[in-house]
């Protein structure tokens, strides 16, 4: 576990290294401000000494300036508080006269933040502060954000276990069966119910219908304990793999005694990609570009082929 998660905060960090000591970079602001919140969230709750090469004055240097320029200007100036409690990293000590002025312009402006960049949980539909006490999972309902790992966005997806009576292989089989709940009927208004998910229906008697309705997971996945302490992801027994639709399941396998992780996509409207290397999420898109322009995944570099997909998938 502490291994994979070095890589995920090395990873991460040379683009805020790169931030802070070269003139120019192309990475967009956006990107940033998410790369370095990641960072701080994750370093801020790691056990132990932070890992070397790692500094935590640098990245809240860096998401002070950032969010400056994103008007997220309570959280600049609650990294400012943040930054006169740590060291000055090394080659940042120039940076004095600036962080002072940063906090002098911060001071004057409102104790607020842009609302379209707070976190969104697709378990709960609750905003989250950009700086969030429990890191990298909801404040409300304790799910675990699943990042995009080169937007570092949240992603529409939501875990899901198993009972411990189903294996993952057998669990796989269940999922895959066919015709099941979601795919048997091919009318026009089961299409139009599974493109409408998550969203308010009018049907044509004016009566509403929502999709938890038509939808079994998005019924089990609303019930959730309002104490973050609390979290526990959705388990979904035989009956319900049967009616779900794989083309909306991600499987992160695992080399044995790891279990896979499952995982829902909420929003099908969002596609998602998976590394099937390092089963590491991204925005399908953005996915796409990078196999095209380094040729394979951007975070564990295994070249592409066909075990790399930017596609919905169960396997």
């Amino acid at each position: 576990h502490r291994c994979s998660l070095l890589a995920d905060l090395y990873y991460a960090y040379q683009y805020i290294y790169e931030y802070t000591t070269e003139p120019f970079v192309d990475t967009p602001p956006l990107i940033l401000f998410n790369i370095a919140r990641f960072i701080y969230h994750k370093l801020a709750n790691l056990a132990g000494d932070i890992p070397p090469a790692l500094s935590k004055f640098r990245t809240c240097y860096a998401a002070c300036k950032i969010a400056k320029i994103l008007n997220a200007n309570k959280f600049s100036r609650q990294m400012i508080y943040l930054m006169r409690d740590l060291t000055f990293t090394h080659n940042l000590g120039n940076k004095r006269i600036e962080i002072e002025q940063l906090a002098l312009e911060m001071e004057a402006r409102t104790f607020t933040d842009d609302h379209d960049l707070l976190p969104l949980c697709y378990r709960c539909s609750h905003h989250n502060e950009l700086l969030n006490a429990r890191g990298n999972e909801c404040s409300s309902c304790g799910s675990p954000f699943v990042l995009s790992f080169l937007s570092f966005d949240v992603l529409p997806l939501v875990e899901f276990i198993l009972p411990s009576d189903i294996n993952d292989e057998d669990a796989l089989t269940l999922l895959e069966q066919v015709p099941n709940s979601q795919l048997e009927s091919s009318t026009p208004s089961a299409r139009t119910n599974q493109s409408t998910m998550n969203r308010l229906v009018i049907t044509e008697q004016g009566n509403a219908a929502r999709a938890e309705d038509k939808d079994p997971f998005l019924k089990k996945m609303s019930k959730y304990s309002s104490n973050p302490d609390e979290y526990r992801p959705v388990v979904v027994d035989r009956a319900l793999l049967k009616a779900m639709d794989p083309s909306l399941v991600f499987i992160c396998k695992w080399s044995f005694p790891l279990r896979w992780k499952w995982y829902r996509i909420i929003v099908p409207e969002q596609p998602v990609g998976r590394c099937r290397h390092c089963n590491k999420f991204y925005h399908n898109d953005e996915f796409e570009l990078a196999l095209l322009e380094q040729g394979g995944c951007p975070f564990c570099r295994n070249k592409k082929d066909t075990d790399l997909t930017g596609e919905y998938t169960c396997h």
